[in-house]
């Protein structure tokens, strides 16, 4: 048995959140549902420009969201990241801690990574985002007396866009490798895909186990839609994890594909709902459930979050879930 039932490693950001209509949103150069990179200049811009706007500020990041949620579920798990020496990285790293998550956390005198997050009356978000420490991560974080303890390595797909999270994220799925550990991936934006299509496709086939994507990453990274996106891609991972959205997702494995249905709820903001999915869905694994239960949970774990704003939850759902486990 290993001491965790997961280790991740990701782009540490804090998520700044503010509410906004469609009016004010064509105003920031920012296309409705879009994510767009920042500088540090633009960023202090932002901030000056929303000071006295009502915002939620959390911590944020993919795979940090997915760990808060395991941490909360009692799930044992490492995360590993850097943030910057100010108030954004001590509260990211206090939320993280908080979950019940172990943490490795280097420190840099950038400014903490964060991601402008504009929530529309629809629900639909819309992303400025300033990587800043994010991206000094470096592969000597990644040690394997870490590693060696985790039961399946877990990786953001923004991580592969830099250098330097490339390398520390090929270290930790190497070194899971090793240790015989799974390794899942969730791409995480189709954008990726078209910047890094070649090496994606050689991550995937030489370490990958699960690999999580929603319609339009398969699209982008097949160029074909549906069930034949998924005959491809399960050439290259044995377990893929097609996201549906509000119509649930596909397990899809060497020999069979199940359907898997979502729990409808109004969503207030949609922001970490992909990573409250994975968490739910490791958290089957780390029970012993199959794939398809497994994805039963991520349904229903992820409708918990679409229901607040930000992509970490606001109450205990810890009894739910193991309510919910005993009736699947």
């Amino acid at each position: 048995m290993k001491k965790y039932a997961a280790y991740g490693i990701g782009n540490a950001m804090v998520d700044i959140i503010i509410e906004l209509s469609d009016a004010d949103l064509s105003q920031l150069n920012i296309p409705k549902g879009s994510a767009r990179i920042i500088e540090e200049s633009e960023s202090k811009k932002f901030f000056e420009r929303f000071k006295n706007h009502p915002k939620k500020i959390v911590s944020g990041g993919s795979t940090a969201n997915t760990f808060a949620a395991l941490g909360h579920l009692g799930i044992p798990c490492l995360y590993c990241g850097c943030v910057g020496n100010d108030e954004f990285g001590d509260l990211f790293e206090k939320q993280l801690i908080d979950e019940g998550v172990t943490v490795r956390l280097a420190r840099s005198q950038h400014n903490t990574g964060h991601v402008f997050t504009f929530v529309t009356p629809d629900g639909q978000r819309s992303f400025a985002g300033c990587f800043g420490a994010a991206r000094e991560i470096h592969k000597g974080l990644v040690t394997e007396e870490d590693v060696e303890q985790c039961a399946v390595i877990y990786i953001e797909g923004y991580l592969l866009e830099h250098e330097a999270g490339r390398e520390s994220a090929i270290k930790a799925m190497d070194l899971g490798k090793r240790f015989g550990a799974k390794t899942a991936l969730d791409i995480g934006s189709p954008h990726l895909i078209a910047a890094i299509h070649r090496d994606l496709k050689t991550i995937l086939k030489t370490y990958v186990d699960i690999l999580f994507l929603n319609e339009d990453e398969a699209k982008e990274f097949t160029g074909q839609e549906g069930d034949n996106a998924v005959q491809m891609l399960r050439h290259l991972v044995k377990l893929v994890i097609l996201k549906l959205g509000d119509k649930g997702s596909l397990v899809c494995s060497e020999d069979s594909s199940v359907s898997i249905p979502c729990f409808y709820v109004k969503p207030l903001d949609t922001t970490g709902a992909g990573d409250l999915f994975a968490a739910g869905f490791l958290y089957g694994l780390a029970k012993g459930k199959t794939p398809e239960r497994a994805a039963h949970i991520g349904s229903y774990v992820a409708s918990k979050i679409v229901t607040v704003l930000g992509g970490r939850l606001e109450k205990n759902i810890k009894n739910d879930v193991e309510e919910f486990l005993k009736t699947i």
